[in-house]
């Protein structure tokens, strides 16, 4: 594949893809902070002996280089981290793409997840990110499905030209995108783009097509690279998308051969670093922007913020023009009032030549007061979605003065509902009181993180304060409550028995649900296993393979809980199992015997059992066997040695048997053993049994040897009575 093809995703980033600043957790100080990243798909499916190709973007938000590196774990599969070398610097601002490539020959046809681990930072100070947004483990899904030969062929396309193009400013860039129905019906197709600078210059002569069966049509379209476009290489994906569910995705390259145009700002402070401020001062910061392209170029600047933020903050400078090398001094304002509320605030810096832009800067500031007031309340609280949740703070006065509080609130948040209460107090000098802060969470909410603001005034002193609450939203695990769902709720097992069970969990949301996860709980973990976990598409479901192996005394009816997963959605399902203490579902009955008998005793009893699978299921490795206590007095043999049985199957088994020694008639118990366990003995009449006396094959030396001494001694008896 053309290696160009192949990084045409760095400023793309497809509509199904993730797309996320790392996770990083406070207990996890090695987390990479400043290394965004796309992967793109997040989960994919193939024929066995394809590869599978996840195309992954990196961009460096910190204003320092990082060294990058990546790894995964692909166990008995083959991967390949193409289109990038390791380790590679990545400059401040900048993105990169490479592909990981999953190859599939010989592997086994079943759902997986691959780990990655990102790593990046500097030499000195390296960093480690191995989970996503949810904290879960960073990775991707692949479905191996063995190779089937399709009844019709899905709708196909290809692009046109697939390299590199080069182009002028105010040129053109032409393309055509060939579709074709392979399906024995009408189908459409739309085509889009995702990550396309010249979004505003693309032109179509179709965005929706309509393709009857195994019709191929063609679609123009023309990039235009607008006056004043920076020279560089642009790259975006043109998508693909059909009725039937199809999507196809075609990343692009496009070179623009003109002056490079680039950008810096020089001073300011970090972007964790937030710049103190007070009310009814003047803050000023100083900067300095420098054109580090190759000609003269006009350059916007603009703070985006909110209309609290552009209350107080401005910048001195919009439009700049500098020559090649030249910098300005750009000074940024802030001038917060005495009844501008005391809290943390941030803006972005801007910096775009023409619609393109070149710059981005993050710029935290705080207001700071004389504060008579404490907030006491908690670093960040779990509330749970469908549910009115408490979250109890203190405040303290901490200040000489008497103070009358009275607070404030937007009542609608992200989160859901809120309420704080009380909703007014009085706090003498050094004084505490309890409040709370109510959140009713509505099933809608997304499981994410919020932040709930809230503002107390201090009528006295004269001042607002913000308190923020930090707040996690998590699935309550009730059944009328979750998204997910579970059967069946009922489960049977024999003791010291194997029973093979599915487990159905479904997914009744809107989202795909990744890493989704099922464990027993109530009953000890050796007493059962379940496969690996598995995403779950929207309004989708999974079947989960649940291995049941409880030991010798474990009969009886419990309760049990499933527990089921995929972040912070989840499940606790009550169950009940029942082990019982034989196999209900085989029976067995004897249609025909035929003895062996020696010197009128039976010597071998040759039965004919006729086995029947009653149950729903399979059952597999059948075989009738005797109790302990009488495999000391017969020997058996079984033909066939082992059956397997499907639901409602018959066969028959010969079993013979043999006594070790005189045997009584009896009725003797015979149990059929299988995976799933043993059943109640079966008891059949057998007569007396003597064991059969074998013949030795040897010649009888000892009777021959005693003859032969007998007329040895005879011999010599008669040669002395002769000699006498």
């Amino acid at each position: 594949m053309n290696k160009v093809f192949l990084i045409a995703l760095v400023l793309a980033v497809a509509l199904c893809n993730v797309n996320a600043q790392p996770y990083c957790s406070p207990e996890n100080p090695s987390c990479c902070r400043y290394l965004e990243y796309a992967i793109e798909p997040v989960s994919t499916t193939v024929v066995r002996g394809a590869t599978a190709d996840y195309a992954i973007v990196l961009t460096n938000t910190a204003i320092y280089s990082q060294v990058l590196r990546a790894s995964a774990q692909c166990a008995e599969l083959s991967c390949e981290f193409s289109d990038l070398s390791f380790p590679t610097t990545l400059m401040p601002g900048q993105s990169t793409a490479f592909h990981l490539l999953v190859h599939t020959a010989d592997a086994e046809t079943i759902p997986r997840f691959i780990p990655l681990e990102i790593r990046g930072g500097t030499l000195e100070l390296p960093c480690t990110e191995n989970a996503n947004m949810e904290g879960n483990a960073l990775g991707v899904s692949l479905n191996v499905v063995p190779p089937i030969a399709p009844e019709s062929t899905p709708i196909t396309a290809t692009i046109s030209p697939s390299v590199q193009q080069t182009i002028l400013q105010e040129e053109t860039a032409e393309y055509v995108i060939t579709l074709h129905n392979g399906f024995a019906e009408k189908t459409y197709a739309t085509i889009s783009s995702s990550g396309n600078a010249f979004a505003e210059t693309t032109f179509l002569s179709a965005s929706q097509v309509e393709l009857a069966a195994n019709e191929t049509k063609n679609v123009s379209i023309r990039v235009i690279a607008p006056p004043g476009t920076p020279g560089e290489t642009y790259y975006w994906t043109f998508l693909v998308r059909s009725s039937a569910g199809d999507q196809l995705s075609f990343p692009v390259a496009l070179q623009v051969y003109a002056p490079r145009a680039a950008v810096s700002l020089l001073g300011g402070p970090y972007p964790y670093d937030c710049v103190a401020t007070r009310g009814g001062e003047r803050k000023t910061i100083e900067m300095a922007l420098r054109n580090d392209g190759e000609a003269t170029s006009s350059f916007l600047v603009s703070l985006e913020a909110t209309s609290s933020v552009h209350s107080i903050a401005s910048l001195d400078k919009q439009l700049i023009e500098l020559k090649q090398g030249e910098q300005t001094p750009l000074t940024l304002s802030i001038t917060p009032s005495r009844a501008t509320v005391l809290d943390d605030y941030s803006a972005t810096l801007v910096v775009k030549r023409g619609q393109f832009e070149m710059l981005r800067r993050n710029i935290c500031f705080s207001v700071k007061g004389l504060k008579s007031i404490e907030v006491l309340k908690p670093a960040s609280s779990t509330i749970l979605r469908g549910r009115t949740n408490t979250i109890p703070f203190k405040l303290r006065n901490i200040g000489t003065l008497s103070e009358e509080i009275a607070f404030e609130w937007d009542p609608l948040q992200e989160a859901g509902e809120i309420l704080v209460q009380p909703s007014k107090l009085t706090l003498s000098p050094s004084e505490s009181a309890d409040a709370q802060l109510i959140v009713t969470v509505p099933m809608g909410t997304q499981l994410n993180d919020f932040v709930i603001p809230i503002r107390l005034h201090a009528a006295k002193s004269n001042y607002t304060l913000a308190a923020n609450f930090n707040v996690s939203v998590y699935s309550s695990n009730a059944s009328n409550e979750s998204l997910l769902s579970i059967s069946p709720l009922y489960y049977t097992a024999v003791q010291d028995g194997m029973k093979i069970v599915h487990v159905v969990v479904s997914n009744n949301g809107d989202g795909r649900m990744e890493q989704t996860r099922l464990v027993i709980e109530e009953i000890p973990a050796s007493w059962y296993s379940v496969d690996f976990p598995r995403p779950i598409g929207a309004r989708g479901r999974a079947q989960f393979t649940l291995t049941l192996v409880p030991p010798t005394g474990s009969t009886g009816k419990r309760p049990i809980k499933l527990f089921v997963w995929s972040g912070r959605e989840s499940l606790k399902q009550d169950a009940e199992l029942e082990v019982k203490p034989f196999l209900d579902e085989l029976e067995v009955r004897e249609t025909a015997r035929a003895e062996k008998v020696s010197k009128t005793q039976v010597s071998e009893l040759e039965l004919t059992l006729h086995v029947t699978n009653t149950g729903d299921d399979l059952i597999e490795n059948i075989s009738p066997v005797l109790l302990a206590d009488d495999v000391l007095s017969y020997n058996y043999d079984v033909l066939p040695n082992r059956i397997s049985l499907a639901a409602g199957q018959s066969a028959d088994l010969k079993m013979t048997l043999r006594p070790n020694r005189q045997t009584e008639a009896r009725a003797l118990p015979i149990q059929l053993a299988s995976d799933e366990g043993k059943t109640e003995p079966t008891y059949l009449q057998v007569p007396s049994m003597t064991a059969a006396v074998v013949a030795s094959p040897q010649p009888p030396w000892k009777v021959i040897t005693i003859i032969a001494l007998l007329v040895i001694i005879f011999a010599v008896y008669a040669y002395e009575k002769r000699g006498k």
